[in-house]
Order: structure tokens, then sequence, then C-alpha cells
């Protein structure tokens, strides 16, 4: 079991990290009357760093204080600049700026991967792959020596109907494929077989009830679901009134 050493806070006695010289609230007090004191030797126009000499520019500081910060300031850009190198980069051959102790060969990502795709071997190969969606064979070229997984849509298309159906009917191409199977491919009213067959839906639960025709599915779309309205259709064949 670990034990943490705690010091005491500087300015209200409060327990703190060993490493820590005072408390959060003492700090932020600390900041913020370093702030105030900043504001006053600005309205009194004098330097705010020393706060005795007057200020000669618009930073605020006298002309020693001035020297001393510049100084700083190269010294920590000649720091700052001896802890990077320029290297060049193996695929795109341009020069970029990096810390000396990577010693980086590429300067991206990217091209750390185009790199890695042109030492590859490639060997393309022609691949018969059936479309989950239309059930069309189609051939493409693919890498043999990829291990990427095969392409199962044929085009973007398919792709497209694909992804409208899952967002729209949470139903995916498994489930669909299974529901046209069960119908044998045909409209499940009229019984006629269709290439393609529309998805129906409750509309007021957004549950799948099954596949239809595009004129069956218009024809309930129309009656609104109503049961009332199909049995009157239905008793409206059978007696017309005008008959």
């Amino acid at each position: 079991m670990s034990i943490k050493r705690r010091g005491k806070c500087g300015g209200c006695g409060k327990p703190v990290r060993l490493s820590a010289w005072s408390c959060k609230e003492c700090n932020e007090i600390k900041a913020k009357r370093r702030s105030e004191i900043r504001e006053e030797r600005l309205l009194a126009e004098i330097c705010i760093d020393c706060g005795e000499s007057p200020s000669t520019e618009d930073s605020g500081r006298c002309v020693i204080c001035r020297a001393k910060h510049k100084e700083s300031q190269k010294k920590w850009n000649i720091n700052h600049k001896a802890a990077s190198a320029l290297f060049t980069c193996r695929f795109c051959k341009q020069e970029f700026e990096a810390p000396a102790k990577n010693r980086r060969v590429f300067c991206s990502p990217l091209c750390r991967q185009r790199d890695y795709i042109q030492s590859k071997p490639v060997l393309l190969v022609d691949v018969t792959v059936t479309c989950i969606e239309c059930a069309k064979d189609f051939v493409y070229q693919r890498n043999q020596s990829s291990i990427a997984r095969l392409r199962t849509l044929c085009s973007r298309k398919c792709k497209i109907r694909a992804q409208w159906r899952r967002r729209k009917y949470a139903i995916d191409i498994g489930k669909f494929r299974q529901l046209k199977e069960k119908q044998e491919g045909k409209c499940y009213i009229c019984k006629d077989e269709y290439p393609v067959l529309q998805i129906d839906h409750d509309h007021k639960t957004g549950k799948v009830r099954g596949l239809l025709c595009r004129r069956c599915n218009i024809a309930l779309g129309m009656l609104k679901d109503s049961n009332e309205s199909l049995n009157r259709a239905i008793a409206y064949l059978k007696n017309p009134p005008a008959a």
C-alpha cells in the first residue's frame, strides 16, 4: 500500500501534494491579484514587471524590463529549435520538422501507408461474386495478397438501397432475403412474381409486416390500412349496388 506524502499550503495551511507550494484556491487568488496589479500599473503608466520605472511602450514595460523580456524569449526560441531537426520523408521526399529524438522516416501516417502498399507485390486477379442486393454476378479485380474481405455489393446504387433499408426499416439484407424466400419471391396479396418487391410496414408502430408489389402497397396506403374499409371493398366487389 503506497502512502502519499503531503505538505501544507503556504497561504491557508491546507494539506497539498508535496510538490505543490499552495492549494488551488490560493493559486486562483494569487492570479486574480496579479491581474489586478497589472491593470493598476497600466493605468498608472508604470512598468508592469518592476513597478518602479515609467513604461515607454505599448506593452507596458520599461527599457530594462523590455530588454530582459526579449532576451528570455530569444533563449526560449534557441532551446526550442535545438530540440527539433529537419528530416526528409521517404515517400514524398519533402522536408519536415520533428523532434530530434524521434528520427522519423515519414512525414505523416498517410505516407507510411502508401509506402507500405507500394512495397507489397500487386497481383490482380478477376473475382466473381454474387451481389447480396440484386442477386446478380459481377466481376472485379482484386489484389491476391490483400487481406481485405470480398466485395458484397456490385454498384453504388445497391449500396445506397441497402443503407436506406437499414436506416428506414431497421432490417438488413439477411432478414430481407429470408422474408423473400419465405414468400417465394411473390407478393403476399396478389401472389404474382416481381423482380423487385417493396417493404410494407405499419405506419403507427413502424414494424415490418411483409413484402408487397407496388400496386398492392399503394392500395393499402389508399385505404389507410383500415380493416373496415377493406371489408367494405370486398362486400362492394361481391354485391355492387348498381347490379
